[in-house]
């Protein structure tokens, strides 16, 4: 008995190349045509779209975080006058952020327990006290001192290497 689906399917995969090929001419014959399709689809479709591209976004981080980093590349002037034109234009807002970040700082201590070297960050272990651990150990584990999150996953680490070094 003939199986269509099974037909197509052994057609497709011997004729991959010749197909792809098709659907380029065609895409390239009638580029205008299908752009205007696909933004009416999209105009009339937005929660669909939306969803689609959220599945993408999952489903492709490593290909998101390669993008970015190139279009920065590409784009550097272009994002710094954009950063200094936000700067001038949300100036009050951003002296309320850093008045509340230096507020915040000033209310640790500054202890250290180990030298600095190369390639370190300061964690505080509490509110006064400091080690340097190596900053890809100190951003391995997410902490927040003044929330109590995770701080004793982060020094026990801290103090693991404190030991060892």
């Amino acid at each position: 008995m003939f199986n269509r689906k099974e037909y197509t399917r052994k057609y497709q995969l011997e004729h991959s190349e010749k197909i792809k090929e098709q659907k380029r001419k065609y895409y390239l014959a009638n580029a205008e045509k299908i752009k205007a399709m696909e933004m009416k689809y999209r105009k009339e479709n937005p929660e669909k779209v939306k969803e689609m591209n959220r599945k993408w976004k999952l489903a492709n981080p490593e290909k998101i975080k390669e993008y970015g980093k190139k279009y920065r590349q590409e784009h550097k002037e272009r994002i710094k006058k954009y950063a200094k034109k936000y700067q001038l234009e949300h100036l009050e807002e951003i002296k309320k952020i850093m008045q509340r970040y230096k507020a915040k700082k000033r209310q640790f201590g500054f202890i250290p327990l180990n030298k600095y070297f190369e390639g370190s960050h300061g964690h505080h272990i509490d509110k006064e006290m400091v080690i340097y651990i190596p900053a890809e150990l100190h951003k391995s584990i997410w902490h927040s001192i003044s929330k109590n999150i995770n701080m004793d996953k982060i020094n026990e680490v801290a103090f693991e290497f404190l030991k060892n070094s």
